[in-house]
């Protein structure tokens, strides 16, 4: 587990090297799977497995981190096709991880922590990727999103096609995906805690 000192003694610099920048908050983020979501547990239902460390060697990269990264570009570049120009695609991030050779032994605690000091400065609206509610990563944003206490001005957030993503459809899509995978074996422990947290935060 990594302490609220070390997740701030890495994500603080990286955040002000951002606001040198001066960037306004007109940015719309683009939340999407990277590590788990729709195509992870299909990925595992394809090698009749119920956990990642049973993937064939490079499967788990190949086949999902990578797959989603490529999806997340995809989408990120049909957004900007229609005029949607500033988007933040945490997916990018990875991918350069990759290209530069750089794999920093970062706790999940430290990527989210990052990406919510993005979103609280610099994001006006969080777009969701199909398949989010599959997305710990993606349930945790949808939180950060709607957090009451923050006041921080965020738009609604909004699915592909545009339709608002509400705390009830929010809580319906979640809870099917769990009572889905539940059915088929799979481990939710993950999703139920941050649908549960997301719930607490909402009606606190």
């Amino acid at each position: 587990m990594t302490t609220k000192e070390q997740v701030d003694e890495i994500v603080k610099p990286l955040l002000a090297i951002v606001e040198c920048f001066n960037p306004k908050r007109d940015y719309l983020y683009l939340s999407t799977p990277i590590t788990t979501g729709k195509l992870f547990y299909d990925t595992l239902r394809k090698y009749n497995i119920k956990d990642k460390k049973d993937f064939p060697k490079d499967v788990y990269y190949e086949e999902v981190i990578l797959a989603n990264i490529f999806d997340a570009q995809k989408v990120s570049n049909n957004l900007k096709k229609i005029g949607l120009e500033k988007i933040v695609n945490p997916a990018k991030f990875d991918e350069m991880k990759n290209v530069l050779k750089i794999n920093p032994n970062w706790h999940q605690e430290v990527y989210m922590k990052l990406w919510e000091g993005v979103i609280n400065r610099f994001v006006k609206q969080i777009i969701f990727n199909d398949g989010w509610e599959y997305s710990s990563g993606c349930v945790e944003e949808w939180t950060i999103s709607q957090n009451k206490n923050r006041n921080c001005g965020i738009e609604d957030s909004i699915d592909l096609r545009g339709n608002i993503i509400t705390q009830k459809d929010f809580e319906n899509k979640v809870s099917n995906a769990i009572k889905i995978l539940e059915e088929e074996g799979f481990n939710t422990d993950k999703l139920k805690y941050s649908l549960e947290n997301s719930k607490k935060i909402y009606y606190t």
